[in-house]
């Protein structure tokens, strides 16, 4: 799955690689995988501003140096404007959920003014972040009634296991879960 979106965020960076956000997601999924250096190169190709801090912020969290987040959470905050799904994400990578949850909030009130709405923040924190940092921000009652204010709630997780209970009594194949890239 990462493999395959790093393969089309190059093709895209290929036909356009001045775009800096380009270059932000290519170095975030290549982080999440493991292949720093490759991740490496985009950061050079990035200047500062709000694509080259996130991006090294998520570099550092992935490389589980997370001492070295909050320097770049701090340059985001110095912005004149930063899109809250921005800040919700340093926030969960540096463990505050409390403010990561307000900047939920605040990227699902701006979503009327934005291109990015709330499923949209949704499956980009799931690629981003590791489930277990997800799971503590939509279990938070905060996010829960924007869950089920959108109409989103647990009944597709209990599908889910059912489907895939019955898969492994057909097949007796057991899945594991793995929070490494899920």
């Amino acid at each position: 799955m990462y493999d395959e979106a790093i393969r089309q965020w190059s093709r895209i960076i290929k036909k356009d690689p001045a775009r800096p956000l380009f270059r932000f997601e290519r170095s975030v999924l290549y982080a999440r995988t493991g292949q720093f250096d490759y991740a490496q190169n985009d950061l050079d190709a990035l200047v500062d501003g709000h694509h080259a801090y996130l991006a090294r912020a998520f570099y550092h969290f992935w490389r589980d140096e997370k001492d070295r987040i909050p320097e770049y959470h701090e340059r985001l905050l110095a912005l004149r404007y930063v899109q809250p799904s921005y800040l919700l994400w340093t926030y969960a990578m540096i463990g505050d959920i409390e403010s990561g949850v307000d900047q939920y909030e605040r990227a699902v009130e701006s979503a009327s003014r934005s291109y990015i709405d709330f499923g949209n923040v949704r499956a980009m924190s799931r690629g981003k972040l590791p489930m277990s940092i997800v799971d503590k921000l939509e279990q938070h009652s905060v996010v829960q009634a924007l869950l089920e204010k959108e109409g989103i709630n647990d009944a597709w997780r209990t599908e889910l296991i059912q489907r895939l209970n019955e898969i492994v009594d057909i097949t007796g194949i057991h899945v594991q879960p793995d929070d490494q890239y899920g």
